[in-house]
């Protein structure tokens, strides 16, 4: 009698565990799906301003645009090559903020358009003309902005360093002086698209 109430005991015990583990797995992923759809209206929001904007400035690429969401951790892809024809992202990757960006015990990031502050700073970019600098090629990002136009006194520009990882990866990935930095790989298909547009690409820089 005592062996079968033993045994009742155990299996109320391992229903409980079970239950309790399926609760936490459904909080879980409703909180990833919360922000997956949160990332996705944000994106959506993003194309349609971007859209609205290269329709008044027609000197600017209106088939593609590159975009990045600092609202994602740097450890994942947050940087999208984004078609404006096909509405797509056609290819992504990760991509680096400012060492002045970052938070003390904090996932949130902080930004900043002032010189030295080493921060990312927010708004729109053209993609500029490309020089061979101590990173390698790279090329000049102009902000359109309040809150990037001092870009040029800032020498924020887009560039590949060697300590960028190509895939997407635990923990976070290397710090800027506030430029978007990227991998050797990634660069290296960008570059392709930029050099190969007829018009100036934006850069959309948001958070």
């Amino acid at each position: 009698m005592n062996l079968r109430r033993i045994n009742c005991n155990i299996f109320l015990l391992l229903l409980l565990f079970s239950c309790n583990n399926n609760d936490t797995n459904s909080v879980v992923k409703n909180e990833i799906d919360r922000i997956k759809c949160e990332r996705e209206k944000k994106l959506v929001l993003k194309v349609n301003e971007l859209k609205k904007f290269i329709m008044r400035h027609h000197e600017f690429n209106d088939s593609i645009v590159f975009m990045v969401n600092m609202n994602i951790p740097s450890n994942n892809f947050r940087f999208y090559v984004y078609d404006l024809k096909k509405d797509k992202i056609i290819s992504r990757g990760l991509v680096a903020h400012g060492a002045g960006s970052r938070i003390q015990n904090s996932a949130e990031l902080k930004f900043s358009n002032a010189e030295n502050s080493n921060c990312t700073s927010l708004g729109r970019y053209v993609v500029s003309k490309s020089y061979v600098g101590k990173f390698g090629k790279s090329y000049q990002l102009i902000g359109l902005d309040s809150t990037n136009n001092n870009s040029l006194k800032r020498a924020i520009i887009l560039h590949k360093y060697s300590s960028v990882p190509d895939y997407e990866q635990s923990y976070p990935i290397v710090l800027s002086l506030g430029c978007p930095m990227v991998s050797y790989h990634f660069f290296s298909s960008l570059e392709s698209i930029i050099d190969h547009s007829r018009k100036k690409i934006i850069l959309d820089i948001f958070y």
